[in-house]
């Protein structure tokens, strides 16, 4: 069974809008602490937002989280549902999955 990790984000744009994900920890309260956003690792290769406040739908849209391993920009695979408010993500390139 794999340890959940969570990869904080840090941006790296003006805008606001392109994160990069950095080196995981196994603590979220650290990550919570510190960081608005990351990414939590649960099942390989897919990545669930995280969030230290509510930021608006609009908002979480326009968010371009990058892979912690390649750095290319995560695709979106689940749509936002009041049952799972923060999107799912999976990298094209380190997943041939999606």
């Amino acid at each position: 069974m794999m340890d959940v990790r969570y990869y904080p984000l840090v941006r790296i744009d003006t805008d606001g809008n392109e994160y990069q994900a950095m080196t995981p920890t196994d603590n979220e309260e650290t990550v919570r602490t510190h960081h608005r956003f990351w990414l939590t690792e649960v099942v390989s290769d897919y990545f669930r937002l995280g969030t230290a406040d509510k930021p608006s739908a609009a908002a979480i849209e326009t968010l371009r989280p990058h892979c912690p391993r390649c750095g290319a920009v995560l695709r979106t695979v689940s749509l936002i549902t009041p049952q799972h408010p923060l999107p799912l993500y999976a990298c094209g390139k380190c997943s041939r999955r999606i």
